[in-house]
């Protein structure tokens, strides 16, 4: 039996949550299923980052204790206990916090100054010296809770918000702004990092035979905002492809911050591409890239030869102090396996890559991989890339699954002598 009232309407508030498509309570909600058809980057100039531009300065009421409590049981645990070790009497100063916070009117915009502010005048940190980094991770989660952000709902059981993006007007600040939480049926609530995601991927991709059924609701999703090729996965599969899908959307707001000021799509402004950062590339690309290499063993190719590993290992970390972290800093090696397996592939299977050079017009000496992201994300091909939109999503399926059904014959061809006969 239940210990108290509270905790039974948490319970079955919670239980009631999990059949809804959507467990956030955003003012702002994006159905893709309304946006059908529509290309990626015409969703993101047009309608998801002015969204998102809107929200940012939209205001909310911090909720208070006993309703965030509830909302609390819908994240992941690891999400909360991660916030209370900053605090020096953790879930207790928390309470503090949230006591002081509670019924006052923020926005994204301007709510980490607000937590920061309550944080350095109670005294509730273990290192007062962390606290712009403590503010900046509780933002989201008491925000999100409290009804900001925006919600993107992909189908019945995956959602994911986005929380405090800037617009961009700081292009070497704002691209570093923002949290995503992604949500699905099998899973609660999480912020995934690049490293837990390459994890996933892995995880996915060794158990699963057929990969098939994920590459082309994954194509589908990135060229034609059709969610429809969820309802064709296993739970663990719908839960892979609401992640990269939520944070394939960060990124590209990130990217566009630097390379695309915002407006309509059909006068977009270039700003300064070589500052831009193609963050959303990096994914769509590590994962494509996975297929091959979580079959092969190979992620990448260096000093001449190809180097084995896992798809974690495309996550990087700077040695400059100030560069940060993530997938792009391994970009210059996995390209150069990108660009071996396009040519593999060109010499076992021209009659795929045939296809592919016809609609996106790339040469024999083109990477296919690069250059089918660039195509799809070019403002001024956004026509004709949901005219070939569904021919795409085939062929680059079936791209994909070949580079990892006859991953020794491209292994063997990339560096004869690879594999044992």
């Amino acid at each position: 039996m239940f210990k108290n009232m509270s905790l039974f309407l948490i319970t079955l508030l919670v239980s009631t949550w999990a059949l809804a498509a959507n467990p956030f309570n955003s003012k702002t909600v994006i159905k893709l299923s309304e946006h059908k058809g529509m290309s990626c980057s015409t969703l993101m100039t047009d309608i998801l980052a002015p969204a998102m531009d809107k929200d940012l300065t939209t205001t909310f009421v911090v909720a208070d204790r006993e309703t965030l409590r509830a909302e609390q049981a819908k994240f992941d645990p690891s999400v909360f206990n991660k916030l209370m070790k900053d605090f020096k009497d953790g879930e207790a100063g928390f309470d503090q916090l949230i006591e002081a916070l509670q019924g006052t009117e923020a926005t994204p915009d301007n709510f980490r100054a607000a937590i920061r502010e309550q944080l350095q005048k109670l005294k509730l940190l273990k290192d007062p010296k962390e606290i712009g980094l403590a503010a900046a991770k509780l933002s989201p989660f008491i925000g999100i809770a409290s009804g900001g952000g925006v919600a993107v709902v992909y189908n019945n059981n995956a959602a994911c918000c986005h929380f405090d993006y800037k617009t961009g007007a700081d292009p070497a600040k704002d691209p570093k702004s923002g949290r995503s939480f992604i949500y699905s049926k099998s899973r609660n609530i999480l912020d995934p990092s690049d490293v837990y995601l390459m994890k996933s991927v892995k995880a996915y991709m060794d158990k699963t035979e057929d990969l098939t059924p994920f590459f082309t609701a994954f194509f589908n999703l990135i060229l034609r905002n059709d969610s429809s090729g969820f309802a064709k996965l296993g739970d663990e599969g719908q839960t892979l492809l609401a992640d990269i899908s939520g944070v394939y959307q960060a990124e590209q707001r990130r990217h566009w911050m630097s390379y695309l000021k915002e407006g309509p799509s059909e006068q977009p402004v270039v700003s300064n591409p070589k500052a831009s950062h193609p963050w959303e590339i990096d994914l769509a690309l590590t994962v494509m890239v996975s297929a091959y290499g979580t079959k092969s063993g190979y992620v990448m190719f260096k000093g001449g030869q190809l180097v084995e590993g896992v798809p974690a290992d495309y996550f990087g970390v700077s040695s400059i102090a100030g560069n940060g972290s993530g997938l792009g800093l391994t970009r210059r090696f996995r390209n150069a396996l990108q660009n071996r397996l396009t040519q593999a592939m060109r010499a076992n299977h021209p009659e795929v890559t045939d296809v592919i050079d016809g609609i996106i017009s790339t040469g024999p000496k083109d990477d296919i991989y690069e250059s089918f992201m660039k195509y799809i994300l070019k403002p001024e091909n956004q026509n004709v890339v949901v005219d070939n939109g569904p021919a795409l999503v085939k062929a680059m399926t079936q791209f994909i699954i070949l580079s990892r059904t006859d991953s020794d014959v491209m292994t063997e061809h990339i560096q004869p002598g690879t594999i044992k006969k």
